[in-house]
C-alpha cells in the first residue's frame, strides 16, 4: 500500500492507495467485477469467511452467534433506499418507513417526511424555538432529557449505521450542534450514537456526510438539533442513512431476519408445482408483480422479450394484479416468433368478465383470413368456440355462464398440435378439466401461421373485445400435457404465495397491501376481535329536561336542531356515555349530540326513550335519525296512543346507513300538537338508550 499526493495546480488528493493495475486493453465488465472481488476483503468491502465457531456455522460472520447466522448484503445500504411519499410509506423488498417530528410546519409541504423525499423541499419545524443567533435554545421539546426540536426515522429492520447524509436548502437554518440517537434493535433502548458539534458551515444543495460507524444495530433513528446557524428555526433539506443491514440467523427452530421474508410458495400443494415446461415458455405476462407493465409496454419474463403493447386504454392493475379492458376497443399486441405454416403451441391464462354485454375473445394468434388464425370466442347466448379462423373448430353450446360466471376468475389452457386431425390434435381445460372431449367438430380449414405472426389479448384483431381482465398469461411452443396444465391451475392465480414483509402479511399475493391481505376466501371458526371497530351506547341524564314544540324555559335543548329556534325537531341530549371505543361521540352543548364516524363504511344505529306526552292535543310523535344535519330516516306514528291526557309512550328507531368518515349523526325527535318530552326521572338511563356500531367497513 502505497501513499498519494498531488499539488500544484492539480487538485489534491491526500491518501493511500493500493492494488494498483495498469492494462494495455479495455477490460470487460465481467473482468472488472472480478478483480473487485479479489480484493473487496483486502480493503474491508467483505468479509469473505465461511466460519465454524463454537458449533455455529456463520456465512460472512467471523464469530457466528447462532447455529446458522448469515451477513446482510455486502457495503454500505442507503436507508430509505428510495424517496418517501408519505409519513409512512412503504418500499418493495424492504417494508414499511415511518417519519415523525417534534413539530412540522403547517399548513403542509414542510412536513417531516419530506426531508426523506430527495427534493430540496425539507423539514421545518414549526413556531421559533431558538434565538435570533440559534445558539440558545428557547422551545419546549425534548428527547431522552435532552433539550432541542428533533426529527425521526423508523425502518422495518436494524441496521447498523455508518454515516448520515445531511442536505441544507436554507443554509441559515442547518444543525451546528445536537445528537443522533438510536434505538437499540435488541432492547428498544435509546442511546446517543454520535455527537454532532462544529457544523457551522453550509452550502446550499452541497451534503455533508458525517461519520458514525456505530458496532451494534438500530432500527430507530432520531436527531436531535440543539443549535443552528443563525436563525430561530431548523429547515433540513435532505436526511439519508448509510449502513449495513443486520445478519439472518437460526437458533433452535427460531429465525430472526435482517430484512423481509418472501417465500414463493407456502402452501398445500405439491413441492414441485412450478412453471411447468418452463425451458418451452415463448411468452410469460407476469402480472403477479407490477413491473409487468411499463408505461405502455407488457414486459415478457419469459427472456425472448416479446413485450407486448397496452393500445388503446389497456391497462395494468395492481389492485387485481390483472390486465384490464373495457370491452370497447382495448387490447394488447404483440408479435409471436412463430414458423411459416402450423405450429405447436399451448397457451394458459386466467381471464374474468365484467359483463355479459358481447362475444369476448380473450386470445387471438395469427390473422383474419381463412385458415390464418387460430383464438378463442365466448358468446353471450352460451357458446364458446375454439376455432381456426375460418376453418375448423371445437363448439361447446350453452356453456358461457358456467365456464365464465360474470365477475369470477376462470383457468384456461388450450394446446394445438402441428397436424390436419383437429379433433384430437387440439386439448382445452377449464379450471384444470379437459372439455375438449365435450365439443363438437365443424370446418375444414388447417392452421397455417405465418412467420412471427401476431398475437392479440382481449380481441379478435379489431373485434369481440373482452371487457374483463386477463392474468398470468403464458405462451408455450409445446402442447402441454394434462398434469402440466394441472400443475399450470394449481399455481393458482397469483401465484399461491406468502409474503411476510415488515409486520404485514399477504396470502396470495406478492405484496401486502394492509397489515393482513388475504386474496381469496377465509374460514375462520373463531371470533374476530378488533379494539377499534367502532362501537358506542350513550344515555340520558336523571332529572334532564327535554321537551318539544319550543317549550319548557328549562330545557337543556330549548334551542332546537343545530341551534334553530324556529324548528320543532330536537336533539335528544345523550350525555351520559356508557362505552365509546373510538372515543367517536361527542357533545359540546345545545345542537351538537352527535357520533362521528372514524372510517368508511355501513353503519348500524338504534335509539329507544320513554316519551311523555302532555295532553290529548299531542297528536303524533316522530322519531328521526339526521345525517351532516339533514333528514336520513324518518318514523312518524299517529294515533297510537291513550286517550288520557298525560301518558307515558315507548318508542324506538333503528336505521342502517352508508357513513363517509367524518359524517355524523344526531338523533332527533318532533312532538306534533301539544308538548312532548323525553322521560327522565328514575331509570331513564335504561328507557332512553342511543347505540351504534360499524357493522361493515369499505
Amino acid at each position: 500500500m502505497s501513499r498519494a499526493i498531488w499539488s500544484g495546480a492539480q487538485q489534491k488528493l491526500k491518501g493511500y492507495y493500493g492494488g494498483l493495475r495498469v492494462y494495455n486493453k479495455v477490460l470487460s465488465i465481467d473482468q472488472i467485477r472480478e478483480l473487485y472481488e479479489y480484493d473487496a476483503e483486502r480493503f474491508g468491502h467483505r468479509t469473505n469467511v465461511v466460519a465454524l465457531h463454537k458449533g455455529n456455522l456463520g456465512i460472512g460472520v467471523n464469530y457466528p452467534n447462532s447455529r446458522l447466522e448469515v451477513a446482510g448484503a455486502d457495503g454500505l445500504q442507503e436507508y430509505p433506499p428510495r424517496a418517501m411519499t408519505g409519513h409512512e410509506t412503504y418500499m418493495e423488498g424492504q417494508g414499511v418507513f415511518r417519519v415523525s417530528a417534534s413539530s412540522e410546519y403547517g399548513p403542509g409541504g414542510r412536513d417531516a417526511w419530506y426531508a426523506f423525499d430527495n427534493s430540496t423541499g425539507g423539514w421545518q419545524q414549526d413556531v421559533n424555538s431558538w434565538d435570533t443567533n440559534g445558539t440558545n435554545y428557547i422551545g419546549s421539546a425534548s428527547f431522552e432529557g435532552a433539550s432541542g426540536e428533533f426529527i425521526q426515522l423508523e425502518l422495518p429492520h436494524p441496521i447498523k449505521p455508518k454515516q448520515v447524509k445531511l442536505v441544507s436548502s436554507v443554509t441559515n437554518r442547518m444543525i451546528t450542534d445536537g445528537i443522533l440517537f438510536g434505538r437499540d434493535a435488541n432492547n428498544g433502548t435509546w442511546r446517543a450514537i454520535h455527537i454532532i458539534t462544529g457544523y457551522t458551515t453550509w452550502s446550499y444543495n452541497i451534503p455533508q456526510y458525517i461519520g458514525i460507524n456505530a458496532t451494534e444495530y438500530y432500527d430507530a433513528f432520531t436527531l436531535l438539533i440543539q443549535k443552528i446557524s443563525g436563525h430561530t428555526n431548523i429547515h433540513i433539506a435532505g436526511i439519508k442513512f448509510f449502513g449495513t443491514p443486520a445478519p439472518s440467523s437460526l437458533e433452535d427452530g427460531h429465525l430472526t431476519l435482517g430484512k423481509a421474508l418472501t417465500a414463493p410458495r407456502v402452501s398445500g400443494h405439491a413441492a414441485g408445482a412450478e412453471t411447468p415446461r418452463a425451458e418451452s415458455l415463448v411468452v410469460h405476462y407476469d402480472t403477479t408483480v407490477d413491473s409487468v407493465a411499463s408505461g405502455t409496454t407488457v414486459v415478457d419474463t419469459s427472456g425472448n422479450g416479446v413485450n407486448g403493447t397496452l393500445t388503446n386504454g389497456a391497462t395494468y392493475s395492481s389492485t387485481d394484479r390483472a390486465l384490464t379492458f373495457d370491452g370497447t376497443d382495448d387490447k394488447i399486441d404483440a408479435t409471436y416468433p412463430s414458423s411459416t405454416g402450423d405450429n405447436t403451441f399451448s397457451v394458459s391464462f386466467w381471464m374474468k368478465r365484467a359483463a355479459n354485454d358481447g362475444t369476448h375473445c380473450p386470445v387471438f394468434i395469427g390473422d383474419g383470413a381463412n385458415g390464418q388464425g387460430i383464438g378463442m370466442d365466448i358468446y353471450t347466448n352460451g357458446s364458446v368456440y375454439w376455432f381456426v379462423y375460418g376453418g375448423k373448430n371445437f363448439h361447446w353450446p350453452g356453456v358461457t355462464s358456467t365456464w365464465f360466471p360474470v365477475g369470477s376468475w376462470t383457468h384456461v389452457a388450450a394446446s394445438h398440435t402441428a397436424g390436419t386431425d383437429f379433433a384430437n390434435l387440439n386439448k382445452v381445460w377449464i379450471n384444470g378439466v379437459e372439455m375438449s372431449g365435450s365439443a363438437t367438430f365443424s370446418g375444414t380449414a388447417d392452421l397455417s401461421l405465418d412467420a412471427n405472426d401476431g398475437v392479440t389479448l382481449g380481441a379478435r384483431l379489431n373485434l369481440n373485445y373482452l371487457n374483463g381482465s386477463i392474468s398470468n398469461f403464458k405462451l408455450y411452443d409445446v402442447a402441454l400435457t394434462a398434469d402440466e396444465v394441472a400443475a399450470e391451475y394449481a399455481l393458482g392465480r397469483t401465484g399461491k404465495s406468502l409474503n411476510i414483509t415488515d409486520t404485514a402479511v399477504c396470502l396470495g399475493g406478492t405484496v401486502p397491501r394492509a397489515q393482513l391481505d388475504v386474496r381469496g376466501s377465509m374460514i375462520i371458526d373463531g371470533i374476530i376481535k378488533h379494539s377499534a371497530w367502532p362501537a358506542f351506547r350513550v344515555t340520558t341524564n336523571n332529572g334532564e329536561n327535554v321537551f318539544s314544540n319550543h317549550s319548557g324555559g328549562t330545557n337543556a335543548k330549548s334551542s332546537g336542531h343545530n341551534n334553530n329556534t324556529n324548528s320543532s325537531d330536537e336533539v335528544i341530549p345523550w350525555k351520559n356515555v356508557v362505552y365509546d371505543n373510538t372515543g367517536s361521540y361527542t357533545y359540546s352543548g345545545a345542537g351538537d349530540y352527535k357520533f362521528t364516524a372514524p372510517v368508511s363504511g355501513i353503519y348500524h344505529f338504534h335509539f329507544h326513550c320513554l316519551f311523555t306526552r302532555s295532553s290529548t292535543n299531542s297528536v303524533r310523535l316522530d322519531l328521526k335519525f339526521f345525517v351532516n344535519g339533514g333528514l336520513n330516516a324518518h318514523l312518524e306514528m299517529h294515533g297510537d296512543f291513550s286517550s288520557s291526557a298525560a301518558h307515558n309512550v315507548g318508542r324506538g328507531h333503528t336505521t342502517s346507513v352508508h357513513l363517509n368518515a367524518g359524517d355524523y349523526v344526531q338523533v332527533v325527535f318532533t312532538g306534533v300538537g301539544g308538548q312532548w318530552g323525553v322521560y327522565t326521572s328514575g331509570g331513564n338511563a335504561y328507557f332512553n338508550v342511543f347505540s351504534g356500531q360499524l357493522i361493515a367497513a369499505d
